[in-house]
Parts: C-alpha cells; structure tokens; sequence
C-alpha cells in the first residue's frame, strides 16, 4: 500500500492506481500513472510511516479552510489570530474548540466566555465549517501544533 495526494492521503494498490488528476499544494498536476515516484508528498510515496498522515491532510484542509485567515507561520495574527498554542487556549472548555471552528457565532451565542472574548477580538467573523467532521478538525489542529 502506499500513499496518494489527491488534497488529501488515502491509501491505495500501486499495481490499480491510474490518477487522471492530482491535487499537489493547490496545483493540479496531470499523471498517467504512479509508476513513479515523487519527492514533495505528492503522488506515491513508498515510506509512508515516515509522514504523519493526520498532520499532512490536516495542512491539506489548512490550506483549504483556514489558510485565507490564520497566517500559516501559526505565530503571526491575520484576519484571525495566530493559531499557536490554540488547543491551550480552549483547554477549559472541553470540546468547545470543534464546535467553535464549526459555528463561532453559535457557540458565543451558546454563552461560551471564550468564544465571547474571541467574537469581540475581530470585526470579521469566522465562517462556518459545518462540514468539518472530528477527525478533520484533529488533523488540522494536529498540523498546526506540529508548526
């Protein structure tokens, strides 16, 4: 088995794999197949248990989702504030770091202090991400922790 960037790692036969297109860091790259290998993550990779699989589709969604706000140094304050230390910061509030990168405005509304705190932080509010599923949040928050 190995593993394959289609935007995201997924598993697959090398001997049955035929890409017609691959997602690389936001560039679409025509392949014809994955007889070969490739050096940036992106297309077969035959050590697979050297990478982290959550980490990598968590930059895939980070690029995705989060990217156009949240600087990726993770440091640097954008439109939203950098990510660093993030999970510290919701620590107190059991699972409301999922809820808040699903619906901020809902989950301030809910009465949370720090979903409050961070509404007033920017005039802008975070989209809504309802379509993030748990293990995809834990991989974006996985990516930016190991930044």
């Amino acid at each position: 088995m190995v593993y394959v960037l289609f935007g995201i790692y997924v598993k697959m036969d090398l001997n049955e794999a035929l890409i017609s297109t691959a997602l690389c860091a936001g560039i679409y790259e025509e392949l014809t197949s994955v007889q070969k290998e490739y050096e940036f993550r992106c297309g077969v990779i035959d050590e697979p248990e050297r990478f982290n699989v959550g980490e990598m589709n968590g930059r895939a969604l980070f690029l995705q989702y989060c990217a156009s706000c949240h600087n990726n140094t993770m440091l640097l304050d954008m439109t939203g504030p950098a990510l660093a230390g993030v999970r510290g910061r919701w620590v107190e509030y059991e699972g409301a770091i999922y809820k808040w990168i699903r619906n901020s405005e809902k989950l301030a509304k809910e009465g949370n202090p720090r979903a409050k705190m961070m509404i007033e932080w920017s005039e802008e509010s975070m989209p809504i991400f309802e379509n993030l599923d748990s293990v995809q949040i834990e991989q974006i928050l996985a990516y930016i922790e190991a930044k």
